[in-house]
């Protein structure tokens, strides 16, 4: 009997143990779940224009017009091509893992090169003298008549390495920094270059209070395809004047800031969506798209300003990699309160506005005890509607909207 009740304490013993170690390994697998969900939230929320010193970073997709930063790829400091014994920094910046239309402004600090008071003389592809160099009156205008500050953009339809002057022969950035050689393209990637003399040829001084250290730029995002300028398609709507777009051929896509066609191509982009999940344009109803694409694109009045109307819907931002993509699909509907539905084998989109219904009920329809309800209750009633935007207007600062006051609902339930 005592051999016995120390075969069953030891069994139960060895049985506890077993079921604490089996606890400890699932609370430990929760924790690391938990810390990569943290982790994705925590990416997912950050400001993304500020510039990324971090040899780990998540990358990002632009949809619309959005001013943005990322992590830096290089940095280094060389001498000037003008003169040997003044240095410059240069510093390499990836924007978006895919090709965009344009980037029109550069930000250092808070102070916008491009526009109205500076001027960016833009490389292009053909032979010129443009050089990257800001021209213009101001902080970062030129010193004695010498540009100090110089920008340069790559837009991810690069094949050669980024061009820096167009002289003839045009130079490339491999031909300034001697450690980026002639296989460092970044093809697919959009990233900026901007390179900061850290003096003059007389003497003075540049930096006083030291280079900028957040460095920005306004990018004009993906291109995506449209149905209703497919003239292939059942969708194709030939008063938009453009007939050439076609499905899976990206070089006759053009860039849009409509909601429905980024959900859209975000569903099957194989490389920044769910196309590396398997979906493809076969399964997304394009007619649907076409039809909210429409809605979002309607006129809508804005009371109090000079121009009166705008689009209803745009879809103007960045999102991040490492986010889930059903927060991304969810935060490109919140633009125009759409839905997305799988239903028949297809995704359909639907955008937020009022369709008039095209069926009829009656008595025979009832199938059970009919229940009315006059009114919402009081926890349910809204009267105070207050925006957040970010406006370009203020910098690309955050700013609050009017606030829409329903002013019966008020004097009925008081302000909520």
């Amino acid at each position: 009997l005592g051999f016995l009740k120390v075969e069953v304490g030891t069994a139960v013993y060895t049985a506890v143990m077993a079921a604490a170690l089996v606890a400890d390994v699932a609370l430990a697998e929760s924790t690391k779940r938990k810390q990569a969900a943290d982790a994705r939230r925590r990416s997912a929320n950050a400001p993304r224009d500020v510039t990324v010193r971090s040899g780990v970073s998540p990358a990002q997709i632009v949809y619309g017009e959005a001013r943005v930063s990322g992590p830096v790829i290089y940095s280094n400091v060389v001498p000037a091509a003008h003169a040997a014994d003044i240095s410059e920094l240069w510093t390499l910046i990836a924007l978006a893992y895919h090709e965009c239309e344009d980037i029109t402004e550069i930000w250092l600090d808070g102070d916008k090169l491009g526009g109205v008071g500076y001027t960016i003389n833009w490389v292009q592809n053909s032979i010129g003298t443009r050089d990257g160099a800001v021209t213009g009156a101001g902080t970062y205008g030129p010193i004695d008549g010498q540009p100090f500050v110089f920008c340069y953009k790559a837009l991810g339809s690069q094949v050669t390495p980024m061009l820096i002057d167009n002289d003839s022969p045009p130079k490339t950035i491999a031909s300034r920094i001697m450690d980026i050689g002639t296989n460092h393209i970044g093809n697919g990637i959009t990233w900026i270059a901007v390179a900061l003399q850290l003096g003059t040829e007389t003497g003075n001084g540049v930096w006083k209070s030291g280079a900028p250290q957040n460095i920005r730029a306004l990018v004009k995002g993906k291109r995506i395809y449209d149905p209703r300028k497919d003239s292939t398609s059942s969708a194709y709507v030939s008063s938009l004047g453009v007939a050439t777009h076609r499905v899976d051929t990206k070089t006759t896509w053009e860039w849009s800031d409509n909601p429905s066609l980024c959900v859209a191509d975000y569903l099957r982009d194989s490389t920044v969506g769910m196309g590396n999940e398997g979906v493809t344009s076969g399964d997304i109803d394009w007619d649907m798209v076409g039809s909210a694409a429409t809605v979002c694109d309607v006129d809508v009045d804005i009371p109090g300003v000079d121009s009166p109307t705008q689009k209803r819907f745009t879809c103007n931002g960045p999102l991040g990699m490492a986010s889930a993509h059903s927060d991304n699909i969810a935060t490109i509907l919140q633009t125009m309160n759409g839905r997305l539905t799988w239903s028949g084998g297809k995704f359909r989109v639907r955008a937020g506005a009022y369709d008039a219904p095209d069926l009829a009920f009656d008595e025979n329809d009832v199938s059970g005890a009919i229940q009315i309800q006059p009114e919402l209750s009081r926890t349910e009633r809204y009267n105070t509607i207050r925006a957040l935007y970010v406006d370009p207007d203020s910098k690309f600062s955050q700013v609050e909207a009017l606030a829409i006051v329903d002013t019966d609902l008020k004097t009925t339930i008081g302000p909520r």
